[in-house]
């Protein structure tokens, strides 16, 4: 077949498939999901209106400690915020990564969580068996940059990248009915060198302290990625002019870090009297 022809073939087949998601899509808006992941996003809509949600970063900043007094909240984690849960009995509620690098190269660890609801990307099931427990997400991938990303309210069309997983929690939380979020171990400083932050998206080789909160989050000798600070701040931006849009607030209660866009909370004087939440 010429190449002309297998291009054609290709764009018709790309074409028939957005549309055919689209009317399942539709379909799940009016209250008859036809797949087994929509039919998961409809039973969250507006589940937890009402109730205030925490969203975890894995900074240099966050601690085991923190996590275990939010036994009982509603939480939301990622990427490789397992690596803690042997010393805490504390699980996230929500837990999610949308990079394929993080979970084509520890499929099995993301398998083996339990107690969480997971939300994967759609294109991962491309790649890797179905994650146990998992609801595979559609994701709008658009650059942004200089601009503001878009944002989602409603995660059956899809949650929007923003260059860090933290904007798509926030998204889920909205689709949930939360109006009241606290970031955690959001630091916005990995601890890297001035220069690195001109790299964003770039891969490196981890040497010593690699920025998170934990010291085997990543080892020296792995491959990882500057964070793209320059985006990760428009999407912040974003974030909070979307959550204040419809009612809502996002506060700051991530111990230091460099991340100044929403109001700062002392995460401590959230829980009454020094007692667990």
């Amino acid at each position: 077949m010429p190449v002309y022809a297998r291009n054609y073939a290709a764009d018709v087949r790309r074409v028939v498939s957005a549309r055919f998601d689209q009317w399942l899509v539709r379909m799940a808006e009016c209250g008859l999901p036809l797949t087994a992941d929509d039919a998961r996003l409809v039973s969250l809509k507006d589940k937890h209106r009402g109730r205030r949600a925490f969203i975890i970063g894995t900074g240099p900043s966050l601690r085991i400690a923190d996590l275990e007094r939010l036994r009982g909240e509603i939480t939301f984690a990622s990427n490789r915020i397992y690596v803690c849960f042997s010393e805490t009995g504390w699980r996230p509620t929500y837990y999610a990564t949308s990079y394929l690098d993080i979970h084509d190269r520890y499929y099995d660890d993301i398998d083996r969580i339990a107690g969480s609801v997971k939300f994967l990307p759609k294109v991962a099931r491309k790649v890797c068996p179905r994650v146990r427990g998992a609801i595979y997400l559609r994701r709008v991938h658009k650059p942004f940059y200089p601009e503001l990303p878009a944002f989602s309210n409603n995660a059956l069309r899809g949650v929007c990248w923003g260059a860090t997983i933290t904007y798509e929690l926030i998204q889920l939380a909205v689709y949930m009915g939360i109006r009241e979020m606290y970031l955690l171990g959001v630091d916005f400083d990995y601890g890297l060198p001035g220069e690195a932050r001109e790299k964003g998206g770039q891969p490196y080789i981890v040497e010593g302290d690699s920025g998170h909160f934990h010291p085997d989050y990543a080892r020296p000798g792995e491959r990882s990625f500057y964070p793209s600070l320059h985006k990760h701040a428009k999407a912040y931006e974003a974030a909070k002019a979307a959550v204040e849009s419809v009612g809502g607030r996002i506060y700051n209660a991530t111990r230091g870090g460099r991340l100044e866009v929403f109001e700062r909370v002392d995460f401590d004087a959230l829980t009454t009297s020094g007692e667990s939440l």
